[in-house]
């Protein structure tokens, strides 16, 4: 399987605990960090407080404990 890959801002702020945790796991992830000025062209036309997206299933993202 392909590594996740992790998007999010590129300042610390509520993507970096899942940076940390992911560091710390051993799993292989890319650390997609985006732009401010490039979110735009990524937002969904509908509004939301939080968006969450990823490639594969939630279920086949969870990290082994």
């Amino acid at each position: 399987m392909a590594p996740m890959k992790l998007t999010y801002f590129e300042f610390a702020a509520l993507g970096e605990p899942l940076r940390l945790a992911l560091a710390q796991s051993g799993v292989e992830w890319i650390d997609n960090r985006l732009p401010s000025e490039e979110w735009p062209t990524l937002k969904p036309s509908e509004s939301a407080e939080v968006v969450l997206f990823s490639r594969y299933s939630w279920r086949l993202s969870i990290l082994s404990e």
